[in-house]
This record gives C-alpha cells, structure tokens and sequence, in this order.
C-alpha cells in the first residue's frame, strides 16, 4: 500500500509518461506487445496477429515483445455482416495503450529528486550529519510485485475485406499518431538533460 500511495503521490509532481521518457534516449528501441482477441473466427485473429507485428517489426525502432512492453497494442477482430446474410469482411477495432510499471516510476522520480539534492546542495557537508549514504537514502523500499497500469492513449475501427491492409493502416496509425509523439518526446528531455548539463558546466 506504501508503494502504491507513493506512486500516486508521485504521479501528481510529474506527468507518468514525461518521467518515462526521461529516462529513454531518443535512439533507442520502443518496446510494443500486440494483443489479439477474436473468439468467432480463429483464423482472421492469427492472420491480424502475424500481420499487424509483421508490419510493427517494419519500424525501425521498434521491438515486438511480451516482455516489459512500453506500448501495447490491444485489438479485437471480428466477422462483419449485414443481416447475417452479406459479408463486409471484419471489423478490426485497435486500441493502443501506454504500459506503466509502477515500480519502474518510483525508481525513475527517486533517482531525479535524488540528483535535484546533490545539485542545490553541498551532499558531502551533510553527509557529516548523517550515518547513511545518500544511495541508501534514496533506495526504493519494494515490497510485493510491481502492478502494471494500462493508460488509453488513441483508437482506430477498420471494416473491409483485406486483413493485411487493415492491419497495416492500424500499424501506420500508430507509428504516426503515437509513436511519432513518444520519440518526440524522448528527444525534448534529451535536449533538456544536455542544456542543463551545460548550463551546470559554466
């Protein structure tokens, strides 16, 4: 419960996405997991699957992966018809997701409000006043397992009969509206850290 109220804490201080950010340079890899659902027709769920990370693994800078993932992409296929008799083809509805490890947050603010101490005050004086080093200060406490959260971030519908180009106006949507958005970002806070460290410098 400590854990969960500091984050919440935390959360108001800074945005949850900003602090993420921060901390992933600019070039790196984005991590995504694609989640398909379609209970009434197996087939066109595996095809959406293959096809939509097929097409993510397309992007540069992206890792399809089930492990720690950033973004999640979570989508449901289903038959579309008219009156049960005429076929649209499949209505594919996708979700994306950003992936926010709790734990993974408090580590990041700790370890920004613990360079924002050492840079507005002179750490070796007060380290004379107090029997712990600033690291075992500013060590996270984790008790129990992280707990994800999942925030909305956009949403796409797509009816039609070409499974593969619904699946790639799905991926190309992504990469242009939310992607795009989070290497933004990531190069914004690169900037910053580089002007401050030079500022500092002076």
């Amino acid at each position: 419960m400590r854990l969960v109220a500091s984050v919440i804490f935390l959360s108001f201080l800074t945005p949850l996405h900003n602090l993420l950010c921060q901390e992933k340079d600019e070039n790196s890899n984005i991590k995504v997991q694609v989640e398909v659902s379609g209970e009434f027709d197996a087939d066109a769920r595996d095809r959406a699957q293959s096809y939509i990370s097929r097409h993510l693994r397309k992007i540069g800078d992206v890792i399809v992966t089930d492990i720690s993932p950033e973004w999640k992409l979570s989508v449901m296929v289903v038959p579309a018809k008219v009156e049960e008799t005429k076929s649209l083809g499949y209505a594919i509805s996708a979700t994306a997701l950003r992936v926010i490890d709790q734990l993974e947050v408090l580590r990041i603010a700790i370890r920004v409000k613990k360079q924002q101490l050492m840079a507005s005050c002179n750490w070796d004086s007060l380290q004379t006043h107090c029997d712990k080093s600033i690291d075992e200060i500013f060590e996270p406490k984790e008790t129990g397992s992280s707990v994800l959260i999942e925030r909305f971030k956009d949403q796409w519908l797509s009816i039609g009969s070409d499974i593969e180009r619904q699946c790639e106006n799905i991926v190309i949507n992504f990469d242009n509206k939310v992607l795009k958005e989070e290497r933004k970002n990531r190069q914004i806070f690169r900037q910053w850290d580089k002007t401050k460290v030079r500022t500092k410098e002076k």
